[in-house]
């Protein structure tokens, strides 16, 4: 009775159209890669054991961007910039001074054509505008999609079997 899918790429990107289709309502993951794949809202900490008493955060993007004064597409440079799963970072380069450039340069190009090369190093065949091209344009399963919205419909959960799959299988107490 848990509705799952089998994602054509990457999980984050899938769920963050979900969410953007309205069939969901945030995206539960640890990966702050979700909300640059455009999430509208994010909660962080759901699965964090109750011993380390964090409490469950809710990002919300809109206002992120709002706060930062970023636009979506600076929003995933400055990412980029900080470093993702699809590139490295460039050493010495922290949020701070990633938000700065992004705020003054407004785009990875224009970052790269004037920061002292000699003291940020840019990696060896840094890939950061097909990093931009995952972010802007992942491979998902559009949210307006009948098999999709069909797949994420909850039915009336197996209990027997999911006890036997978290306990049994899977070593839950």
């Amino acid at each position: 009775g848990v509705p799952f899918i089998q994602a054509p790429g990457e999980a984050e990107a899938q769920c963050s159209e979900i969410v953007k289709g309205g069939l969901a309502y945030a995206v539960g993951s640890e990966d702050l890669d979700t909300l640059t794949f455009g999430a509208p809202i994010m909660m962080r900490y759901l699965t964090v054991s109750e011993a380390k008493k964090l409490p469950i955060a809710e990002y919300t993007l809109a206002k992120i961007l709002e706060d930062m004064q970023l636009s979506m597409d600076q929003f995933i440079d400055m990412c980029i910039l900080l470093g993702c799963d699809y590139c490295d970072s460039i050493k010495g380069i922290g949020p701070k001074k990633a938000l700065e450039l992004i705020k003054e340069y407004k785009t990875i190009e224009a970052i790269l054509e004037n920061i002292d090369q000699e003291k940020y190093k840019v990696p060896d065949n840094w890939s950061f505008a097909g990093a931009r091209e995952l972010f802007k344009n992942p491979n998902v399963i559009d949210a307006n999609d009948k098999e999709l919205q069909e797949a994420i419909k909850w039915d009336q959960p197996d209990i027997e079997g999911i006890v036997n799959f978290m306990v049994n299988e899977n070593g839950f107490k």
